[in-house]
């Protein structure tokens, strides 16, 4: 397979860019797109959304406040995510799942999430996927990620 560094760009919240490289096979670099847009999905939808699997979805909005350092259950919200990805699992490394909050430059709580995603099943090379979320000041749900592909 033929090995090249690839570049997408990902437009999200008007005009916010995430950009990640790769050097990668290009259609490993596919199979991680849609991980990482599938556990953002899955992160994102509320429990319901899918009448065939009504308990699917985390509904992370309700857990982003403006302010959230003191509210935050980060144990509930790991056992949620990891019990919503179980289809993901041979992909996931759970052990290394991070959930913290940061504060950025005006003020507002962001809530981080580091998700080691294993990306090549022979090697259980995995790379760590960090997803943002935060509310605007009219408290509107924001979200970006990024791909660390220690470069």
């Amino acid at each position: 397979s033929v090995i090249f560094n690839y570049l997408i760009c990902r437009i999200k919240n008007n005009a916010c860019w995430t950009v990640i490289l790769f050097k990668l096979d290009y259609r490993a670099v596919f199979i991680i797109i849609f991980k990482v847009n599938y556990i953002l999905n899955i992160l994102i939808m509320r429990p319901g959304n899918m009448p065939g699997m009504p308990e699917l979805g985390v509904n992370i909005g309700q857990y982003v406040h403006p302010k959230m350092q003191s509210q935050l259950d980060t144990n509930l919200l790991k056992g949620l995510i990891l019990s919503n990805c179980e289809a993901l699992l041979p992909y996931l490394s759970s052990d290394d799942l991070y959930i913290g909050i940061a504060v950025d430059e005006d003020g507002r709580d962001v809530l981080i999430i580091k998700i080691p995603l294993v990306v090549d099943d022979v090697s259980r090379e995995s790379k760590n996927v960090y997803y943002a979320f935060y509310r605007s000041q009219i408290n509107e749900l924001k979200f970006n990620f990024l791909i660390d592909d220690g470069l």
